[in-house]
Parts: C-alpha cells; sequence; structure tokens
C-alpha cells in the first residue's frame, strides 16, 4: 500500500497569466529535478475546469513504498 497526497488551493480570484506560468515553470523544475521518480510519482496538476473558479490549484502526488524511512521522509519533504 502506498500513500498519496492531494492538495487543494482556493481563493476568490483566478490566476493571472503570470501566475499560472510561474506554477507550471516551478511543477516543470520540481518533476524534472525529482530523484526518486523510479520508486514514486512526480506532482500531478488536475485540469481546472471553468465553472468553479475559487478552485485555482490542485493535485496529487504519491510517496514511495519502500521500508527505507529516510526515502519516505526525503521524498516527502522535496
Amino acid at each position: 500500500m502506498s500513500v498519496s497526497i492531494y492538495y487543494t488551493c482556493e481563493r476568490n480570484e483566478a490566476l493571472t497569466i503570470e501566475e499560472q506560468n510561474k506554477i507550471h515553470a516551478i511543477i516543470n523544475d520540481y518533476n524534472e529535478n525529482f530523484q526518486w521518480s523510479d520508486i514514486a510519482e512526480t506532482f500531478y496538476v488536475y485540469e481546472q475546469g471553468s465553472d468553479d473558479t475559487t478552485i485555482i490549484f490542485q493535485g496529487s502526488t504519491k510517496l514511495p513504498l519502500v521500508d527505507d524511512y529516510e526515502v519516505v521522509v526525503q521524498t516527502l519533504f522535496y
């Protein structure tokens, strides 16, 4: 059994194009440099529906299913 982390960010106004671009750049950087991609999942960002503007960002990631506590903690902090 593995552990998935789901996240949601809400605010009263939609993201600007600049904010969206910065978020995508950060996610791409983290995913490209994720050293545990063979045992865990990188960030996955869900597509936002146009009908709900209060949810500006949501997605998930999965921690590795290993016995090494240090690896699990390192991926969680990453």
